[in-house]
């Protein structure tokens, strides 16, 4: 009987040594997205503008849309769970939560209130404004600092779009036990790319390494090209235009 059963077990000694090691690998590779969205809660609250608003260039809102989705895609496996909301509908107990405020102040009242607060508490760098409100601006400097630009003969279409990623303290909640993320493009591919940016392990790991603070507050730039056909390329975290700020 022990002549059996002996083989069984090395058999499977055999295979949880490596699949032990396995998980062990992803789990210590997942670390950098467990710590940044510690103090979010689970489930998260992504919130929504409840429609296209921009006066501008309409049309880009799907491009939030499908930055969400690859948010989830990337954190659901590793436990989290999503609420969605919009803006114009969010009740007060959920404002309370982790949220995650997605689009601009235009046309998201929960960014724009947020932003307003960040820019009050804080004294953050990185804020809209310009003639249309659509180039992000360094407050320190007043000057603009990142400003999007058209393809050629295209007015239509954007070559490459900026966002900013804030990180503050939720002002909603009262019990100081959550954080709000505000993701904001100049227009959606630029909400897209923070997203992206935010669930990109390298990208958390080099801003986890220029912000001391646990979780991280601060205020970064991303960027990306968009292609002829309006599609998105590789999004980018502007390193240069990381600042911490107090939450």
């Amino acid at each position: 009987m022990i002549d059996i059963i002996t083989p069984v077990i090395i058999d499977v000694i055999k295979w949880i040594i490596p699949h032990g090691f396995i998980e062990l690998q992803n789990r210590i590779k997942q670390r950098p997205l467990r710590e940044f969205y510690n103090n979010l809660g689970n489930p998260i609250y992504l919130v929504f503008p409840p429609r296209d608003m921009d006066n501008i260039l309409p049309g880009t809102h799907i491009f939030d849309l499908m930055g969400a989705m690859e948010l989830q895609d990337r954190l659901i496996p590793l436990g989290y769970a999503f609420e969605r909301r919009r803006s114009n509908l969010i009740s007060e107990r959920d404002l309370q939560q982790g949220i995650i405020s997605i689009g601009g102040p235009i046309s998201n009242k929960i960014s724009r209130s947020l932003l307003s607060t960040a820019e009050r508490r804080y004294g953050i760098v990185y804020k809209f404004g310009g003639a249309d409100n659509h180039t992000i601006v360094n407050t320190v400097e007043n000057e603009p600092a990142y400003k999007p630009s058209f393809q050629r003969n295209r007015k239509n279409l954007v070559e490459v779009d900026y966002g900013i990623v804030t990180r503050i303290k939720n002002p909603y909640d009262l019990t100081k036990k959550h954080d709000a993320i505000i993701v904001a493009g100049s227009f959606g591919w630029g909400t897209q790319a923070c997203l992206r940016v935010i669930s990109d392990i390298d990208s958390l790991k080099y801003i986890m390494k220029k912000v001391k603070s646990r979780p991280p507050y601060f205020q970064a730039v991303c960027m990306t090209q968009v292609d002829e056909d309006g599609v998105p390329l590789t999004p980018e975290l502007v390193k240069e235009s990381i600042v911490e700020i107090s939450g």
